[in-house]
């Protein structure tokens, strides 16, 4: 399924992320992607969004305050609470829910959630958090298919190039970062695979050298 996706994917027209639309259309309150009813449709009626709202949402998520592409130390340790013994679900999907008040398309933090809602029994609710991560993968892949430069899949943070890199099947062997006339990319030179793909190009513009 993942590669006969990824065919599909990979012969469409791109979608270049427009930075000034992206971040107007999503900061505007009229605006049909303003952000927070985004957020709120994502998480209480993800089957409303559409193949544009996930991209809004992907790539809106940039311009929120307090936006970092570097990753968060606290779904990590949200990690260690899940590994202990005992786990106490309920208090996890809290603070699960909490964090990602703040965060609210942290690929880790929904794959969390799912896990903590499929041993709590919600069933649903870990069925509609992994239809909202496929919508958030179709989202970043309609921007480039990533086998050249010019065609290098737009991410809003270093952890999502490995989490599409494990979405199509592949696993990463070396990672550099290229200037390039299309943006700063990242290059994950990938292991043998079925495909015979090389590696796949990234494109950071969106949060490379920001913190």
């Amino acid at each position: 399924m993942v590669v006969l996706f990824s065919m599909q994917v990979f012969s469409q027209n791109f979608r270049i992320p427009d930075l000034a639309d992206i971040e107007k259309q999503t900061t505007d309150s009229l605006s049909p992607f303003y952000f927070p009813v985004l957020v709120s449709f994502f998480y209480d009626h993800p089957e409303n969004l559409s193949e544009d709202d996930y991209y809004y949402l992907y790539y809106g998520n940039a311009f929120r305050d307090g936006f970092s592409g570097y990753g968060s130390l606290r779904f990590s340790e949200v990690a260690e609470q899940l590994k202990g013994e005992n786990p106490d679900y309920e208090a996890i999907g809290s603070k699960l829910m909490e964090l990602l008040q703040n965060d609210p398309v942290n690929f880790d933090g929904l794959y969390y959630l799912s896990y903590v809602k499929g041993k709590l029994g919600d069933n649903q609710g870990k069925a509609e958090i992994f239809h909202n991560i496929r919508g958030l993968y179709e989202a970043i892949l309609s921007t480039g298919d990533g086998y050249k430069k010019e065609t290098a899949a737009w991410v809003t943070s270093v952890n999502d190039e490995y989490m599409i890199l494990d979405y199509l099947g592949l696993e990463m062997k070396m990672q550099s970062l290229i200037s390039s006339e299309y943006g700063a990319l990242d290059y994950l030179e990938v292991k043998p695979n079925k495909q015979k793909t090389k590696g796949i190009y990234f494109n950071i513009s969106i949060f490379f050298g920001k913190f």
